[in-house]
């Protein structure tokens, strides 16, 4: 079992769930985790904001060296990438880095409880509070944590829970046709694997978009294509998807 040790003065994460857990995800089609986190490891697709949050992220919960200077991976971040259910990994991460947390009772906890004792640790004031507490809440849905009535409904729409293989067999994923309706505007179409469809259409001219839209954008398609790729297998747990921001 890895020692977790935890990281002084680190800051609770307010990055989105659904990005954080992608990233996860890459690495784990990977086979094991990189020995650095560098531009190479991140790949085009993520903007430096996402970085640096995923990067704060990361440093929270163990996952990279404690000195600011470094990036350097540890051995717990190989522990949850190498193994065949990462939940169970999870959760002692998230039990030992959010305990002031936890020890609050997340079962009958109110919303302020859990804001006050995140401020305490160093989580930042407003909106981004807001976004630190939602990626909490999903997080220790994910990882199995008997949350309240008064946390769920605070958290909005349940993180999703499926976790990909490793190493899935390569197949011919199914095409996402992709119609331009006019300027602006375009219509994914996304067949569902049991019936029907998913229609999403995006009018917006994305040279406009700031920053937080365009990365929503992207993380929309993300898991379009994520949802074609993924090999058919039992159902998750928890059927939803995370909406953080």
């Amino acid at each position: 079992m890895v020692n977790l040790t935890a990281v002084q003065g680190s800051t609770p994460p307010y990055a989105s769930w659904t990005s954080f857990w992608a990233f996860i995800e890459d690495l784990r089609a990977s086979g094991h985790a990189p020995q650095v986190i560098d531009n190479s490891v991140w790949g085009p697709n993520r903007s430096g904001a996402l970085r640096s949050q995923l990067t704060v992220t990361l440093r929270f919960l163990g996952y990279l060296d404690g000195e600011e200077e470094k990036r350097s991976s540890t051995p717990a971040l190989d522990e949850l990438v190498t193994a065949d259910d990462p939940r169970p990994v999870f959760r002692r991460v998230i039990e030992e880095r959010y305990a002031p947390v936890i020890a609050v009772g997340l079962k009958n906890a109110t919303v302020k409880q859990v804001d006050e004792t995140l401020l305490e640790m160093g989580a930042g004031t407003g909106d981004t509070l807001r976004k630190t507490r939602v990626f909490f809440i999903n997080a220790a849905e994910f990882a199995g944590l008997d949350l309240g009535p008064y946390l769920k409904k605070a958290a909005g729409t349940p993180p999703r829970t499926g976790v990909a293989r490793r190493k899935p067999a390569r197949r011919t994923p199914p095409q996402t046709p992709t119609r331009p309706v006019g300027t602006g505007t375009n219509e994914f179409v996304l067949d569902l694997r049991s019936a029907g469809q998913v229609k999403v259409t995006i009018t917006a001219p994305l040279w406009e978009l700031d920053e937080s839209d365009m990365q929503f954008v992207l993380d929309l398609r993300r898991m379009v294509l994520s949802y074609n790729e993924a090999p058919v297998g039992p159902k998750p747990i928890s059927a939803a998807a995370d909406t953080n921001d």
